[in-house]
């Protein structure tokens, strides 16, 4: 058996049954997998919904470029991980933007990031890019490809942002 998730007329996910044998499907058990598949496409729905209310107070508008104050979190969400956890991460940061609007950089910059990293600006607009689960040698590929691209890259050193955000960690 197989019902799909739809939202916004589109099929996010299918829920498959395997391992039923024909002989015992029953109404019950479609009925089951109805209800279930309508729960999860409501929650899914009730998400988008939540991410779409909160996304013009945390990015700047038609960007993924998160507002200091979210970018600002998230860092401090990362430091306290690698400390913790050894989780570890790069910061890098966009210099020399030639006059670029954050619309042009945020557009180039995500074509070569991954879902899981983040850009974000600081108190002096800069636009900062957050690679999560990243070692220096592993930046290095995202670097060269903007690099490529004419953007200029630098490495936010560890002990740069932790002079930053010592007051708030409590070091």
């Amino acid at each position: 058996m197989a019902a799909p998730i739809v939202l916004d007329n589109k099929v996010l996910a299918i829920i498959c049954v395997y391992s039923l044998k024909f002989e015992t499907i029953t109404l019950y058990k479609q009925n089951l997998l109805k209800i279930v598949s309508n729960l999860i496409t409501s929650s899914l729905t009730q998400a988008y919904q939540y991410d779409q209310a909160i996304y013009e107070e945390k990015y700047i508008k038609g960007t993924r470029i998160l507002k200091k104050k979210h970018f600002d979190r998230l860092l401090q969400n990362k430091i306290q991980d690698k400390q913790n956890h050894s989780t570890g991460f790069v910061l890098l940061r966009v210099s020399d933007l030639r006059e670029m609007d954050p619309w042009s950089i945020s557009r180039q910059i995500e074509k070569n990031i991954r879902d899981s990293d983040y850009m974000g600006v600081n108190e002096k607009e800069e636009i900062h890019i957050l690679l999560s689960n990243t070692s220096s040698a592993e930046a290095r590929h995202v670097i060269d490809r903007l690099t490529d691209m004419k953007i200029n890259i630098e490495v936010i050193e560890e002990d740069e942002y932790h002079e930053v955000y010592n007051d708030t960690l409590g070091a």
